[in-house]
């Protein structure tokens, strides 16, 4: 079988497959990408006729560790190791032995699909029990990727028939990607399911940019396992479906492996310099898999090799080589970067004289621009040798947790303090603003940033007038003080449906592209509570609380009042702003009109069923909206309705904020969720 790459410099595999030929006749080439399926192979190793129940994979030798991704068995083209029981010798780092038998493939061990026995073990082994007597036609051993493939070198496969007892071995298998064994004039089925198991079916897509962290370097990152503490902490902060974390690292290696066109300190050029940054890359891009990308932040520990090997002079320029390489090939000049700081490590014994030099290079390399930082590692390598402590080149377990978090911190940091809104940006009494257009430039948005968002990134909407009422704004300013953003975006003035879209869009944007929280607290002033209560009522699951200021409930008494001919009102009414009504409506009389069942008080009974609590705030003097026929009216068909709702009737007009904003406060402070997972 021969699979030849037409466009051989456009390919990027995903899974290289070795295989041995079992007539030796022809040299094949398979490999599986995520678009098409390139050149690259040889032969699977001959499997005899054979029957049996267990496979069973051993790695012979003293402190070895044995992970696997995946392991398939085929009888008649189907997969039927596929979610049986499977146990290995023991379990380390979480990597049990059923994540061979999931139906992934994925070498990457901190993508939740790797096992893992624990380190420094005597033939540690895995095996999975069919359930019954099988006629195996194939069985394919997917192995760790990241670097780490060299340890399943010189594996064992046995095959064991019901009763334990031994039908097939091989010994002394040498480690791939991917290794296949194949019974005679049976056609290879393991390549199809590589194909398909990237993604699980039924399991839907991340919307929206993302945030993506690229982690490399060398062997002190190598040993960071981003799931323990470094991907819960940015997933934490921006949403875990906001995030994209890909780690490519490799021990022991030069900066020259990632820097492209790298000389040494003496001027000579390294033959492949820029090998691991185009690995690097190729997952990068497989991970990123068109999805828009909203923030870039590389994370980098590195640089031992280089100080050991004293190119420290040449470090800096490698350092902006790489940076350079990826914003070319990200297309953005906005990148983050955070490096570990070498340890301490060696600077008692003089051993490297270099050392400190690197380590005063990464710092003041860092220090240079807003966009990078640096992290201390010093604390994080202390061990003890025959009684006595020193500090190690590598890092304790806890120490690589720990270290993970910090590179998190950092991350999370700069991204705050660099990434800010698109569009016009303008103080508003202190604070950060920012004016822009969504939506293809058809809704307007303004967002009040706080100096620190709250945990989870509460916020609050706002509509119509909020920026002219200095006594609301000033209240509401408390709230962004606590971490709150603000968000002002207008619906349909009637309150007609189509306005939704606007606030759909804003929605849409705050909370996919900026992790807002998934429920908005919602306030609204006078005829602004018209749109709010259109949306809150469609989207009720997305609404933590509604506060309404004299707000109009009832929209026979605004904008219909007394000037509407048969309309039982005492308030003053608008002429203009019913015809309106009456047009986006679709009314074509007073008498049609005034049946209406478009007003708030007629849109409870979902928000009602949601529990959404409501606080309204009024004048007992108010011509424009009275309180008889407007909060009243509100409250008495909420409470019927079973809801929550608190009225407070203040001695004024149609005037709006209260002196003492307290209990608008903690009312909304009281129904805001203290996590973005809402």
């Amino acid at each position: 079988m021969w699979i030849w790459n037409i466009a051989r410099a456009q390919f990027d595999t995903k899974l290289k497959r070795m295989m041995l030929s079992k007539s030796g006749s022809f040299l094949a080439a398979i490999a599986v990408l995520s678009l098409s399926v390139p050149a690259f192979a040889e032969e699977p190793i001959k499997l005899p006729e054979v029957e049996g129940q267990f496979i069973r994979i051993e790695l012979p030798g003293k402190n070895r560790q044995l992970s696997l991704a995946e392991v398939e068995m085929f009888e008649k083209g189907v997969n039927l190791a596929l979610n049986k029981s499977a146990t290995q010798s023991s379990t380390g780092y979480s990597g049990a032995a059923k994540r061979a038998v999931d139906g992934n493939t994925d070498g990457d061990f901190h993508k939740g699909s790797v096992t893992h026995t624990q380190p420094g073990q005597v033939d540690p082994w895995w095996e999975v029990d069919l359930g019954r007597v099988a006629n195996i036609e194939e069985v394919a051993v997917y192995n760790r990727t990241q670097g780490y493939g060299g340890r399943l070198d010189g594996f064992t496969l046995r095959i064991l028939d019901a009763d334990r007892n031994e039908v097939f071995v091989k010994k002394r298998v040498t480690q791939s990607d991917v290794i296949s064994f194949l019974k005679p004039g049976v056609t290879l089925k393991a390549k199809a399911s590589v194909a398909t198991k990237s993604k699980p079916a039924g399991k839907k897509e991340p919307e929206g940019p993302a945030h993506l962290f690229i982690l490399s370097g060398q062997s002190n990152m190598v040993r960071v396992n981003p799931a323990e503490s470094f991907t819960p902490a940015v997933s934490k902060s921006f949403g875990k479906d906001s995030v994209i974390v890909v780690k490519d690292a490799e021990n022991s290696q030069s900066i020259r492996r990632w820097a492209k066109g790298w000389k040494s300190v003496q001027g000579k050029p390294f033959e492949t310099s820029g090998d691991l940054y185009d690995r690097m890359m190729k997952r990068v891009n497989e991970a990123i898999d068109g999805r828009a990308i909203q923030t870039v932040t590389f994370v980098w520990m590195q640089g031992e090799a280089d100080a050991a090997g004293n190119q420290v002079g040449v470090y800096k320029d490698s350092l902006d080589q790489l940076l350079k390489q990826l914003k070319r090939d990200l297309k953005r000049d906005d990148i983050h970067f955070v490096l570990g700081r070498l340890s301490d490590y060696s600077l008692d014994t003089g051993k490297h004289p270099e050392w400190q030099e690197m380590r005063d290079l990464q710092v003041a390399y860092a220090e240079a621009d807003p966009l990078r930082a640096w992290v201390d590692t010093d604390d994080l390598n202390d061990k003890v040798r025959d009684e006595k402590p020193f500090n190690d080149v590598h890092y304790t377990p806890e120490g690589y947790k720990i270290f993970g978090q910090r590179l998190a911190d950092k991350s999370i940091e700069l991204i705050r303090s660099t990434y800010v809104f698109p569009g016009k940006k303008t103080d508003f009494k202190g604070y950060d603003c920012y004016q822009f257009r969504i939506a293809d430039n058809r809704v307007g948005v303004k967002i009040v940033c706080p100096k620190e968002p709250a945990p989870g990134k509460p916020w609050l909407w706002r509509s119509l007038f909020w920026e002219a009422i200095s006594r609301v704004n000033e209240a509401d300013l408390q709230l962004v003080d606590e971490g709150y953003h603000v968000v002002l975006v207008h619906g349909d003035v009637a309150g007609h449906p189509s306005g939704n879209k606007n606030i759909d869009a804003a929605y849409e944007y705050v909370t996919k592209e900026h992790s807002f929280a998934k429920k908005c607290s919602m306030a609204s002033m006078s005829r602004g509570t018209l749109s709010l209560f259109r949306w809150a009522t469609e989207n009720p699951e997305k609404v933590e609380s509604i506060y309404v200021d004299n707000g109009v409930c009832n929209v026979l008494s605004w904008p219909a009042g007394k000037v509407v001919p048969g309309n039982n009102s005492i308030a003053n009414g608008a002429p203009e702003s019913w015809a309106g009504f009456k047009k986006k409506f679709g009314y074509e009389t007073d008498e049609e009109a005034l049946k209406t069942k478009e007003s708030p008080i007629d849109l409870l009974e979902p928000l009602a069923k949601a529990c959404v609590p409501i606080l309204l705030v009024c004048g007992d003097k108010d011509p424009a909206v009275p309180y008889e026929e407007n909060d009243a009216v509100m409250e008495e068909r909420y409470k019927k309705l079973g809801g929550e709702i608190t009225v407070i009737v203040e001695d004024k007009g149609h005037s709006h904020g209260m002196k003492d904003p307290t209990p608008v406060l903690e009312f909304i402070r009281k129904h805001t969720r203290a996590s973005g997972d809402n």
